[in-house]
């Protein structure tokens, strides 16, 4: 995701992929962005088939290792209602989030 004036800009990241050659390092330089993940569906084995509570724990122990590092980011994930139900409020959408998996 590419920040613009503290808001994650999902159209910027858009005219960023587009880009090619020096254009595209350019723009990495003048606008990085991060791949924020939630989900792992195959490492040195495949783990499609797998529940996705599984494959999330497994997720977050390659990030607590130290396997997965920035640019990679790890998606907030909750099975508290009350917290997914305040990451739908408005406000969230202010700050660039486009929605909730």
């Amino acid at each position: 995701m590419v920040a613009h004036q503290g808001q994650l800009d999902f159209g910027a990241l858009q005219a960023r992929a587009r880009r090619r050659g020096r254009s595209a390092v350019q723009a990495a330089i003048n606008q990085p962005a991060h791949l924020i993940v939630f989900d792992v569906l195959e490492t040195d084995h495949e783990l499609l088939a797998r529940p996705y509570r599984e494959r999330r724990h497994h997720l977050e122990d390659l990030f607590a290792d130290g396997v997965l590092v920035p640019p990679l980011t790890l998606c907030p994930a909750t099975t508290d209602r009350a917290v997914a139900q305040d990451w739908l409020d408005p406000a969230w959408g202010a700050a660039g989030i486009e929605g909730v998996l």
